[in-house]
């Protein structure tokens, strides 16, 4: 089967599942491509012909009856897959997210809490950098923010 031939028998097939097999409900253009396709083609007749086995036994299937009270079981069903879901929510919200994150951050806490506890400890910005490596303006903005912090103490 050449290139062509698969192509068209593939958008053949894919006609069959968007329009079904009935040639009533596919439009001019489908139906006269598909004629050309079913002359040439064994497959394309195949194809065809399983189509239609197919649609005569999903329109010849017993129609079910609906159960007493399925309705009031599909809808309890529905609420408690609700209230489960909000509950395991919550869970997660609660115990499964917040605990690691308070435990990572405790030594962060503990950090800011020891550095705001002891304001007089902090060592000046003038001390950690060097005065001879910095540019002028950093060693001024140095300064400034000393005499803020010796302000605050």
């Amino acid at each position: 089967m050449t290139p062509d031939k698969t192509n068209e028998l593939a958008v053949f097939r894919q006609l069959l599942d968007d329009r079904g097999a009935d040639p009533k409900d596919w439009n001019d253009e489908q139906r006269i491509a598909s004629a050309r396709l079913l002359q040439q083609s064994t497959a394309a007749r195949e194809e065809l012909k399983l189509a239609q086995i197919l649609a005569s036994a999903l329109t010849n299937m017993p129609a079910h009856t609906v159960t007493a009270g399925l309705e009031s079981r599909i809808l309890q069903a529905v609420a408690t897959y609700r209230t489960d879901r909000l509950d395991r929510f919550i869970n997660w919200l609660t115990a499964a997210f917040w605990r690691p994150v308070v435990l990572m951050s405790s030594p962060l806490l503990v950090g800011v809490w020891l550095g705001l506890a002891q304001p007089g400890m902090a060592l000046p910005l003038s001390a950690l950098v060097s005065p001879t490596d910095t540019p002028p303006s950093v060693a001024m903005a140095t300064e400034l923010l000393d005499e803020v912090y010796a302000r605050d103490d």
